[in-house]
């Protein structure tokens, strides 16, 4: 406060005046009031401010009228800092977060409170787009993690943490950035679309596929939502022995349950080799190409069928789901497939093939239901039959008799191609595959098949 005479000068020689100074109006608080004596005219006094809003101070002093000021406590400034648990993560995985406000206490009795929210700053956040949010308490620390549902892009993300006060007398404020790497989650597919389909009668020389692939995302706990993966069918006439495909369907969504389904235009009679590959412009998800699959389609004939039954060497490919026994390569198989009477679509029949695994247990692929087979008959001399269905494989311990916990199960598909060559030497070739599309189980190719060791194969009615 100034001292001043009537004229409006300081009274520079005012030594002795004491100085009151208190609140006179205002929601805003102040603290620290004292009251100064005068030095040259002038009275000083230090005050903190304590809850924050507008307020007037009133000075007074014996002998000179009182005077006021007014001016507004403003919410202290807070700075905030941030911490992630990891500088890459793939999109739907867990992230630790962590961030510190500071100051946490005024020391007045006011503590730090509000929200915490962890964002890509490419996204409009506070909000809904936050990764993760969490209250702040009178600590001003902050540990949670958030599921990252980012799509991978080639630059990192700038995640900050913004700190949204509760206390009015503390204010709001961001972090710096830090960066985060986003990569795309990993996932497999497994075709489980048709294997043999006709072309509808036995003069229609093209017909269409229904292609249906299974996509399975990683089981790390923290799923994202599947129908943003994207799949392409990449099909190979059986003439193509490149790496091109004859035809292609791509940007494949699945359903919510991970299946991916098309259906071709119309196509020629043949046996198509397909896979599935993940869409690499996908942002989403990624993965390794499908086993590769055989699909035929097929012109139907009448009054044919095809028996079988002997043994070949099992080569063991990829040792999968075991390595064959060393002292009993053989695979042993059996099969009677016709069409169903009144139909050249749909099969019926058993079929049944057996191996010893290094394990010493044996492995029974056995048919239990031909919805969604197919059979088929080609070759110039009609004399190769490819037929599929639905089987159980069940595992037996020989030395018990008793199925192996764990170990096999129901809804396999599989798919067999045998050629009938008379006295020249008959050929087998038997593809397995799990519920999920991936393959179980083979031996020998439909483009490979495996000359028989022992027996015979029939294809009647060529």
């Amino acid at each position: 406060a100034t001292i001043k005479d009537a004229a409006g000068n300081t009274v520079t020689t005012d030594n002795s005046t004491v100085v009151t100074f208190a609140k006179d109006s205002g929601t805003g608080t102040v603290s620290g009031f004292t009251a100064p004596t005068a030095t040259a005219g002038i009275a000083s006094d230090t005050v903190t401010g304590v809850l924050v809003g507008p307020i007037t101070i009133k000075a007074t002093a014996t002998g000179p009228t009182q005077g006021t000021i007014t001016f507004t406590v403003v919410a202290a400034p807070t700075s905030t800092a941030l911490t992630l648990g990891a500088s890459t993560v793939q999109y739907s995985d867990s992230l630790s977060l962590s961030a510190t406000v500071s100051p946490n206490d005024l020391g007045n009795g006011q503590t730090v409170s509000g929200t915490i929210y962890f964002c890509a700053v490419a996204y409009p956040c506070p909000g809904a787009n936050a990764i993760a949010s969490a209250s702040v308490g009178p600590t001003g620390i902050v540990s949670t993690s958030g599921q990252v549902l980012l799509p991978a892009e080639a630059l990192p993300y700038a995640i900050t943490a913004t700190f949204v006060s509760s206390n009015a007398q503390f204010a709001g404020s961001t972090s710096t950035s830090s960066a985060l790497t986003v990569t795309k989650e990993s996932a497999v597919a497994g075709y489980i679309g048709d294997v043999i389909v006709s072309t509808g009668c036995n003069t229609c020389t093209s017909g269409a596929i229904h292609l249906s692939a299974q996509v399975t995302q990683a089981a790390d706990g923290s799923l994202g939502d599947i129908t943003k993966a994207r799949v392409s069918f990449l099909l190979f006439k059986s003439s193509n022995f490149t790496a091109t495909p004859d035809y292609t369907y791509s940007a494949v969504a699945p359903d919510g349950s991970g299946v991916a389904s098309v259906t071709t235009g119309s196509l020629p009679a043949d046996s198509y080799t397909l896979i599935v590959r993940f869409d690499a412009a996908n942002k989403y998800f990624t993965g390794p190409n499908s086993d590769a699959a055989v699909a035929t389609l097929y012109q139907p004939g009448v009054d044919q069928f095809v028996t079988g039954g002997g043994w070949i060497i099992d080569p063991s490919f990829r040792n999968i789901p075991v390595a064959i026994s060393s002292s009993n390569a053989h695979g042993n198989f059996g099969f009677t497939v016709r069409y169903k009477k009144g139909s050249t679509t749909t099969p019926q029949g058993q079929a049944l093939y057996v191996f010893r695994g290094a394990d010493g247990y044996d492995y029974i692929v056995k048919s239990n239901a031909w919805t969604g087979g197919g059979l088929a008959f080609s070759g110039s001399l009609l004399n190769v039959a490819s037929f599929s269905g639905k089987a159980n494989v069940a595992v037996i311990n020989p030395a018990t008799g008793l199925p192996v916990t764990g170990l096999g199960g129901g809804n396999y598909t599989f798919r067999v191609d045998v050629t009938d060559n008379g006295q020249s030497g008959d050929t087998y070739a038997i593809s397995v595959y799990s519920p999920g599309g991936a393959l179980y189980h083979q031996a020998g190719t439909t483009l490979s098949p495996i000359a028989m060791g022992g027996g015979n194969v029939k294809v009647h009615g060529k």
